[in-house]
């Protein structure tokens, strides 16, 4: 199934572009200085692209596999989406206005243990959720 991941990146990419274009509110333009490996001014978005093409591909998935067998449903799973909003809005904002590394640590560190205490209290394989965890994180 190439397709998926194809869709996938194609649809990052594209998200990508269109959120990075000049003059659009989401896009926050990020200003080298002395940690920067660019030279110029460039455009970030905190990953929203990557998010949203995340999230389509997992609706896309999960149309399919309630096709040809029996799935959890259409909705993605809640605290996989609640850990992507957090980590895209930790993201987002730091592209804004940096901040602090010890709070985007404590984000990222409580999106990870939000996916997999999600997990175990589900009953779910300690593998299919260390395969979410890496995703995730």
């Amino acid at each position: 199934m190439i397709f998926l991941p194809t869709f996938t990146l194609l649809l990052a990419a594209a998200c990508t572009l269109w959120l990075s274009r000049p003059g659009n509110p989401l896009a926050a333009r990020a200003v080298p200085d002395h940690r920067s490996l660019h030279h110029g001014v460039i455009a970030s978005g905190g990953g929203l692209g990557v998010i949203v093409a995340l999230l389509c591909a997992d609706l896309l998935l999960r149309f399919v596999l309630l096709r040809h067998e029996p799935a959890p449903g259409l909705l993605p799973d809640p605290s996989l989406l609640a850990a992507l909003l957090l980590l895209t809005g930790i993201s987002w904002a730091d592209d804004r206005r940096p901040l602090e590394p010890v709070l985007r640590l404590t984000v990222h560190a409580g999106a990870a243990l939000l996916v997999v205490g999600a997990g175990y209290a589900l009953g779910e394989s300690v593998a299919m959720r260390a395969a979410t965890l890496v995703l995730v994180v």
